[in-house]
């Protein structure tokens, strides 16, 4: 059944897509990236009193690895001892996004599970495409694992928003041992853009075309045609082979985004392997609306909502929100 748009953030979409659009000429990839800072400016500009984020301690650190060094920041939840340390990947087509794009809604995350949180600042395409993001988290990954290794009860999970969402997926499956859970918003799950929310709801912020040019952008070649084919589980996550039951998992997916069903697939996927899922869709969200808890209410609630199922499946005690 076709849902319609949330109608108190349909005036919000407007002026975000004016504001996208208006930032100036130049390459595609620098203008998208300009958009996306953009974009948190102006959530954090329309925040209401009701719902800002919760003040909470941050710090900008890093990870030394062989040639490079990778920027994290991490969030302490106030006053909690839920043993648990999540690594989040941020959402922007792999091409855009950074430590502050997502600061917003990572304040909220981090206060709600009251926990330890570590976003990445992982290596943007096109200037290094695959597998740099992934060998990137895959390095902060085993960094706080080894930081962690000898805290009693401490474990680790994976987060991510859209791409971010696939480098967790990606990373949890290289290291399912070591991974606690899973919470995934909105995920891209493959290179294949025949799907009915592909086919329907390919409008808007995001598009089919959109999605073709950034798998483009990630992995170093043009993306045609209604799929890219590959057996590489490493971009078509259907294509994951887990030895074990994968972690429990949290899927939250936007009904009006082309991605939709393939997030639904993943859940199922991931539930035929073993895992426990919590599957659920924000009717009337837009992809890209966990940025938006600040000003819209049916958006807060999803991630709250989301948050908390995430939290009883690794079970742990949440914050209350």
């Amino acid at each position: 059944m076709a849902q319609e748009p949330d109608s108190l953030l349909q005036p919000h979409l407007a002026r975000i897509a004016s504001i996208v659009s208006s930032v100036g000429e130049g390459p595609e990839v620098e203008r998208r990236r300009a958009g996306s800072l953009a974009l948190a400016a102006y959530a954090q500009a329309q925040t209401l009193p009701a719902l800002k984020a919760p003040a909470i301690t941050a710090d900008d650190t890093a990870c030394t690895a062989p040639g490079r060094r990778i920027g994290t920041r991490t969030y302490r939840g106030k006053g909690q001892d839920n043993h648990l340390t999540l690594v989040y990947f941020h959402g922007g087509g792999w091409i855009s996004g950074n430590l502050d794009s997502h600061d917003d809604l990572l304040r909220r995350v981090a206060h709600q599970l009251g926990c330890t949180l570590i976003a990445v600042d992982y290596r943007l395409s096109p200037e290094h495409v695959m597998p740099a993001a992934l060998d990137d988290a895959a390095e902060v990954v085993r960094q706080v694992l080894a930081s962690i290794k000898d805290r009693p009860g401490m474990r680790l999970a994976l987060g991510g928003d859209s791409s971010g969402a696939h480098l967790a997926a990606v990373t949890a499956h290289s290291m399912a041992q070591d991974v606690a859970g899973l919470l995934l918003f909105y995920p891209v799950v493959r290179p294949h853009f025949t799907t009915r929310s592909y086919i329907e709801r390919s409008t808007g912020s995001l598009t089919a075309a959109m999605m073709k040019w950034f798998w483009g952008q990630y992995l170093g070649r043009p993306v045609t045609g209604d799929a890219l084919e590959t057996d590489d589980a490493r971009i078509d996550l259907l294509q994951q082979r887990w030895r074990s039951a994968p972690p429990p998992t949290v899927v939250l997916t936007a009904w009006h985004d082309p991605l939709c069903d393939e997030g639904s697939a993943y859940a199922r996927f991931l539930a035929g392997a073993g895992a426990e899922v919590k599957l659920t869709c924000a009717n009337g969200m837009p992809h890209g609306f966990a940025r938006f808890c600040g000003f819209n209410a049916t958006a807060h609630r999803h991630i709250t909502q989301a948050v908390d199922d995430f939290a009883k499946l690794v079970a742990i005690r949440p914050v209350a929100a």
